[in-house]
């Protein structure tokens, strides 16, 4: 979650997370310390000094992408939520989409995901076992329900231990295709 925040939202991450003073909660100035932080913190997720490292880590080696970073920086808006009704059942759905870009003049959803590997073939299995092509299609969905406009889909993975290596999928129109059916069938 700290990640994500990070990554998507650097501006306002100190809003929903608290770093974690470096004092000595044995001593009486460490415990005075430590409520005031408690205090000052309330409401926010405690993040600690070296957890913060590995935020700071993978979104720099996001940024040394061209690609990765050309998204990142022409983001229209990010962490958007979208609600629609279904036509066809009138359940009410909704989404919150990373990233909302532009892309050779395409609006464009972008997902943000972390993943155990971007090696060939290794997010594509996480897409099958998570069922990322379900969200991208109801995503797709909803968003151009909402915009009237046609959009594109890409993944962001970027693996969670270091060197933090990150690669685009692009979606192909089959894969929301797929997405949508099972969608509607859950429906």
């Amino acid at each position: 979650r700290a990640v994500h925040k990070y990554v998507l939202e650097r501006d306002s991450f100190f809003e929903d997370f608290a770093l974690i003073p470096n004092v000595d909660r044995r001593t009486k100035s460490g415990k005075e310390l430590f409520e005031q932080f408690k205090y000052e913190s309330d409401g926010k997720q405690w993040i600690s000094a070296d957890d913060m490292e590995i935020c700071l880590d993978m979104r720099a080696a996001l940024l040394r992408d061209k690609d990765i970073n050309e998204i990142l920086q022409n983001a229209r808006e990010t962490e958007v939520p979208f609600t629609w009704t279904d036509p066809e059942t009138q359940i009410r759905c909704k989404c919150k989409a990373d990233i909302l870009t532009e892309i050779n003049g395409m609006p464009y959803v972008i997902d943000y995901k972390t993943t155990t590997s971007c090696a060939d073939f290794q997010f594509e299995r996480s897409c099958r076992k998570y069922g990322y092509d379900f969200q991208a299609g109801m995503y797709i969905e909803g968003i151009e329900a909402n915009t009237l406009e046609e959009h594109g889909f890409a993944f962001i993975a970027q693996e969670k231990t270091a060197p933090y290596a990150a690669r685009i999928y692009w979606c192909d129109p089959s894969f929301i295709e797929a997405g949508k059916k099972i969608f509607h069938e859950l429906l």
